[in-house]
């Protein structure tokens, strides 16, 4: 899996809404990405959780609406729905409320491609990350 072009929009927002302590000015997209994995890692994903949602993307998803502290997308439906209009996914009531229903899979997929994309490894802990 890789960038997808369809999604370029998404990708960008979901890299301008991560932001840590020690973020600098010129941080790459890659660096981002791996942070925001290191600090889901020792935040959220821990062995109990795992057990209890296999899936990866859930895990993600699940992370993302308990407001992390480096990442801040969206969460509250208004601004959701507006991201989902301006991007051109939304454009009827049905559509709106399939789109903010999907909000944080959505968001947690676009993650897990990114990380594929710069070939950074979801591993199961901090100690198992390949040196």
């Amino acid at each position: 899996m890789s960038y997808q072009k369809k999604y370029e929009k998404i990708y960008q927002y979901i890299l301008d809404s991560i932001d840590y302590d020690d973020l600098k000015e010129n941080t790459t997209d890659e660096e981002k990405v791996s942070k925001f994995i290191d600090i889901f890692h020792s935040e959220y994903d821990d062995a109990y959780r795992r057990k209890i949602y296999p899936t990866l993307s859930i895990r993600i998803a699940n992370y993302l609406q308990g407001l992390p502290s480096v990442c801040s997308v969206a969460y509250e439906n208004y601004w959701i729905a507006e991201l989902g209009k301006q991007w051109g996914y939304v454009r009827d009531d049905e559509s709106e409320c399939r789109f903010i229903d999907n909000w944080f899979r959505m968001i947690a997929l676009r993650i897990i491609e990114m990380a594929d994309y710069y070939d950074i490894p979801f591993y199961a802990l901090p100690n198992d990350r390949e040196l």
